[in-house]
């Protein structure tokens, strides 16, 4: 972890904040998943959809970007 440009009250206070939400990050690619049963409430700012066209995945990388996909979807 890289925290030169910190102080070192900055420093201490980001490994204690990381330290707190550690739980939060996926430990390696086994790690990732869902929370069962977490309800959020969303208020948004603007009602009004967006409409956007994504990019496509590059095709070198499209078979590798399926799986992944594939993956966290059957994870739940």
């Amino acid at each position: 972890m890289e925290l030169v440009n910190l102080t070192e009250e900055q420093r201490q206070l980001a490994i204690i904040m990381l330290l707190d939400g550690a739980e939060s990050f996926a430990k390696d690619d086994e790690d990732v998943g869902s929370i069962k049963g977490l309800q959020m409430n969303l208020t948004l700012s603007d009602p009004k959809p967006v409409q956007t066209t994504y990019p496509s995945v590059p095709h070198p990388l499209y078979t590798e970007v399926k799986h992944y996909i594939e993956d966290l979807l059957n994870r739940g």
